[in-house]
């Protein structure tokens, strides 16, 4: 029987950890109990941070240097973190401001959206978080422990996989829950709409936050622009919500673009039922 060297088995080792991480995290189911932001935040830590660091000390009992962490100048140490998420945070918001499609795409929960230094707070937060999980994960054990032996090669390997599982995983965002079912519940809405859409009886119909939808791709703005075409001459309808798509704007009759002057939720009201859903 072939016996494996130390070499081989840190490799096999290695690999087999790299690849549990990488998929348990794509295809984490989440559950409903906890926001999906928090569970995506402590799932990155420990299978990130936690596990890969425990596994050099504690498994291959290696010192951390092997993987990146090393004790350096204590200026440099701060000078760099802070520029790159500077300029990180610089990048995104010429990205969101100049672009709208990229300001869909890069999704935010309404209190960032709405308020500056909110944003300002999450990209200092995030940007960092996902630094120091890309420099523990990929460039310390993926790069410098696992494939410190294809050199420079090592370096496509594991931005490869980092894309990868960005792709996947749909990045870093505020992922729903279940998307599927969510695509089903917004079909199921919108038909009970177009049952009202085609009543002469009803003067006006509502269709709260339905742009979301549409941003989301949950609704096609192609069925929605054919029902109203097609609804009573004297029904008035009102969709509301962010960042309606330009093909309604351009049909709709009236467009009114709304800036929050004033909200309850930052004085830490929460959402109520008939009011905000």
């Amino acid at each position: 029987m072939r016996t494996f060297s130390l070499a081989e088995k840190k490799f096999i080792g290695t690999s087999a950890l790299i690849l549990f991480c990488l998929l348990f995290f794509a295809f984490f189911e989440e559950s409903s109990q906890l926001s999906g932001v928090l569970q995506g935040f402590i799932i990155g830590i420990v299978f990130f941070l936690v596990i890969p660091l425990a596994y050099c000390r504690m498994v291959l009992r290696e010192p951390l240097s092997n993987m990146g962490w090393q004790r350096g100048e204590g200026i440099f140490g701060f000078f760099w973190p802070l520029l790159s998420v500077a300029i990180a945070f610089a990048g995104i918001f010429f990205l969101t401001w100049q672009f709208p499609a990229f300001a869909e795409a890069y999704t935010f929960p309404v209190a960032v959206e709405t308020n500056f230094l909110w944003f300002v707070l999450y990209e200092l937060f995030m940007v960092p978080f996902i630094v120091l999980i890309y420099e523990s994960f990929f460039r310390g054990l993926v790069q410098m422990l696992w494939l410190q032996a294809l050199g420079a090669w090592a370096i496509l390997v594991q931005a490869a996989l980092f894309t990868g599982l960005v792709y996947v995983s749909d990045g870093f965002t505020w992922e729903t829950q279940d998307r599927e079912r969510d695509i089903a519940s917004a079909q199921a809405a919108w038909n009970v709409a177009c049952g009202m859409l085609c009543n002469p009886d009803i003067g006006l119909v509502v269709l709260d936050e339905i742009n979301i939808a549409l941003k989301l791709h949950y609704l096609q703005v192609e069925q929605v622009i054919g029902a109203l075409r097609n609804r009573p001459p004297m029904q008035h309808v009102v969709l509301t919500g962010r960042a309606a798509p330009d093909a309604l704007i351009a049909y709709a009759d009236t467009v009114t673009e709304m800036r929050p002057v004033k909200h309850a939720f930052e004085a830490g009201i929460q959402a109520q039922k008939g009011v905000e859903l």
